[in-house]
């Protein structure tokens, strides 16, 4: 663990564990210029992009079903935010707990991550194997891969007048 943070951002466990979302903050002693952990980067606002050297940012972890971690299957469901200031962490957080946690989208997401780990022969049992997922839940990722993952919105084109 880094000396410059105080606690990890992930405490451990799984998603139901956590509370409502676990915040962390660098240790105040941290270096006020370049990176806070040494020949690590600065860390973005994931609101507004803005560069932060000197150790303040804030974090906060919050269930998402879209995230799915591709080394760490105990992250999978669990998006660490990053922000420049608690204004912008309260904007981050109110987004993510406005936006509903689907099941079948985490599958989906485990689901693809073990058939490019393992190969297009892969059979059921191998990825029930694999993923810790029953046949059936299987099923409905792989329902939900051929529903959302193929529709692509059609880009909006700006038109004059």
């Amino acid at each position: 663990m880094a000396a410059s943070v105080e606690l990890p951002w992930w405490p451990g466990g799984r998603a139901d564990e956590l509370d409502d979302m676990a915040f962390r903050r660098r240790h105040p002693t941290a270096p006020p210029f370049g990176s806070a952990v040494p020949g690590g980067q600065p860390e973005l606002c994931d609101l507004c992009g803005a560069v932060i050297r000197d150790g303040s940012e804030l974090y906060a972890t919050v269930a998402d079903s879209s995230a799915v971690d591709p080394y760490r299957p105990a992250l999978d469901g669990q998006r660490r935010l990053v922000a420049c200031g608690p204004g912008h962490l309260k904007q981050l957080v109110d987004r993510y707990r406005d936006r509903p946690f689907d099941d079948e989208e985490l599958w989906a997401y485990i689901l693809m991550r073990a058939q490019r780990c393992s190969g297009p022969d892969t059979d059921l049992d191998d990825l029930a194997d694999i993923t810790g997922l029953t046949i059936g839940q299987l099923m409905r990722a792989d329902r939900w891969q051929a529903v959302w993952l193929q529709w692509v919105p059609e880009r909006t084109r700006g038109t004059a007048g």
